[in-house]
């Protein structure tokens, strides 16, 4: 699609399968094809999905706020690149502020994954 091309993008469970090169690269791609007032809306592995971790990898994520596992269930499924990722609301906040100038986190009570909107490429 050409640069400016949508008013409206929105990703369900893609950022919960992508590390940190795979992540920013979508954000650029995502900034690249939104328009100047448009909005874009994905999920993330929130709290509530950070929970079931076990206590290492809950401190990493609390420390650093990002987490990208190799999950057993998809070992052999899918690509090395495409597993489980975690994110603090920090962090994802202030990555994706990289990118678009207004972002805004929602978490969902009861839910696995958050979200985050995000408005007006940098």
């Amino acid at each position: 699609y050409p640069s400016g091309h949508f008013d409206v993008i929105y990703c369900v469970s893609v950022f919960t399968h992508l590390d940190e090169t795979l992540q920013d690269e979508w954000l650029n791609e995502l900034r690249r094809l939104l328009k100047p007032n448009g909005a874009v809306l994905f999920s993330v592995h929130g709290q509530n999905a950070a929970s079931g971790l076990v206590r290492g990898d809950r401190m990493t994520l609390n420390d650093y706020g990002f987490l990208h596992r190799r999950s057993r269930k998809l070992r052999g499924l899918v690509p090395d690149w495409y597993h489980t990722s975690w994110h603090s609301e920090r962090y994802i906040v202030e990555r994706t502020s990289r990118f678009f100038g207004c972002v805004a986190y929602s978490s969902t009570p009861g839910h696995l994954q958050d979200f985050v909107i995000a408005r007006g490429p940098r």
